[in-house]
């Protein structure tokens, strides 16, 4: 038996919410933010639309896949900290060579 409310599921679905990213955490490294610092993502929707916004949010905390490093930054200054990520492998200024 399907024991769903579908009128709750409704009236839920419809809430506006704030993103989980609002106040984002105090302990990223390479984001603008301070200890004690409010700012974050302004983003308001409906419960539904969590999940898709989520992927795409600028102060969502994304690790940085270079090995060796593994640095969580925010999604927004992601690109930022790959070019002078210290364990990026970088091509041979002199020959062009590839890293291995």
């Amino acid at each position: 038996p399907d024991n769903r409310n579908i009128a709750l599921e409704g009236i839920i679905d419809g809430l506006r919410i704030f993103c989980p990213n609002r106040w984002p955490s105090q302990g990223i490294v390479g984001g603008e933010m301070g200890a004690g610092s409010s700012a974050g993502c302004g983003w308001t929707g409906k419960l539904s639309q969590r999940e898709t916004h989520r992927k795409q949010c600028g102060y969502e905390c994304v690790r940085c896949s270079f090995v060796g490093c593994g640095q969580d930054v925010f999604r927004k200054d992601f690109e930022g900290h790959q070019a002078p990520c210290p364990v990026r492998l970088v091509s041979c200024p002199q020959c062009n060579s590839p890293p291995n």
